[in-house]
């Protein structure tokens, strides 16, 4: 019993002074990668897909709060309502394209 702690102080003595490696394995680190993996890019879409549906209530919270002025502002409002909600929307296939080719959500 009187060893133990003369061991770990040679130990110790001798990783001050030499350079060692400490090798560290984990059993089944695939599937702990690809767990990390799935976690991660369900959380990058949640966001994608959360800053997509505020981008689409600020535009049609813009639209709304115009819709009192006049026509050419009405009309203008309208086109960039159309423009908005289209590339909200090409947006959100590229993402859900890209989920379903790695398959890994």
């Amino acid at each position: 019993m009187s060893e133990v702690p003369s061991f770990f102080l040679n130990f110790l003595r001798k990783l001050e002074n030499d350079n060692y490696i400490i090798e560290l394995r984990i059993k089944d680190i695939e599937n702990f990668e690809r767990r990390t993996d799935r976690v991660f890019n369900r959380l990058s879409s949640s966001i994608i897909l959360l800053a997509l549906s505020i981008i689409i209530a600020g535009i049609l919270i813009g639209s709304g709060m115009s819709a009192n002025t006049g026509i050419e502002i009405y009309t203008l409002n309208v086109i960039i309502l159309k423009l908005g909600l289209a590339i909200a929307f090409i947006m959100f296939l590229v993402l859900i394209i890209s989920i379903f080719r790695s398959g890994r959500l």
